[in-house]
């Protein structure tokens, strides 16, 4: 449950209480991944839900190897999965991957890696937003294939921005890479009730 990548770590909990946002999260900018929050605790050992992973690095990772390590996740997510490798600049290339355990929108449509329609953004996502039909109905204007609540968060990230952190009730973990931006974040619900673990060693995360 590792996310590889970045040069400089900085920690911006104190930043972030401050301000009352109350999730965990970070976001990488011109080669710098910033995170900030605490480190959720684990759910437990068998218990089947979504599972996510990536990496952002310099180091050559290849796809194969970045489905090795969805795979060990197996048991969380028996549905479906899926692992794209991303470039995002000064050398570095971001990977996303996901287990799926299939509950709001059974069919291929809730496939992660999940991107916006013109995939600028991409997300790997875990968790349940409970308002998910209520911010579907606020963002009709958006092109809405799948029935997901996974779909709902690009679309609202796609109107506000990342504080569309501030709209979503509910229980997640996800990883959002925004191309345009070069901004890769990593996000978890207020409480740390689904798990977001990082590892970061020589401007690898």
């Amino acid at each position: 449950r590792a996310f590889a990548g970045s040069g400089a770590l900085r920690a911006l909990s104190e930043q972030s209480r401050g301000k009352g946002r109350g999730f965990f999260g970070g976001k990488l900018q011109g080669g710098t991944a910033y995170l900030y929050g605490r480190i959720a605790a684990d759910e437990g050992v068998g218990k089947e839900m979504c599972g996510i992973c990536g990496f952002f690095s310099k180091n050559r990772i290849t796809e194969e190897q970045l489905v090795k390590m969805n795979d060990t996740m197996y048991h969380r997510g028996p549905d479906d999965s899926g692992a794209e490798l991303y470039p995002a600049g000064e050398g570095y290339t971001v990977g996303l991957a996901q287990r799926r355990l299939s509950i709001l929108d059974l069919s291929p449509l809730g496939h992660q890696p999940m991107h916006s329609p013109d995939k600028r953004v991409s997300i790997v996502y875990n968790g349940e937003i409970y308002n998910f039909r209520k911010l579907r109905e606020e963002l009709s204007d958006y092109p809405f294939v799948s029935s997901c609540d996974t779909e709902v968060i690009l679309a609202a990230y796609l109107r506000w921005g990342i504080g569309c952190l501030e709209k979503l009730n509910g229980m997640f973990a996800m990883a959002i890479f925004d191309r345009q931006s070069g901004e890769l974040y990593l996000v978890r619900d207020r409480i740390g009730k689904k798990p977001l673990y990082y590892w970061q060693e020589e401007g690898n995360l």
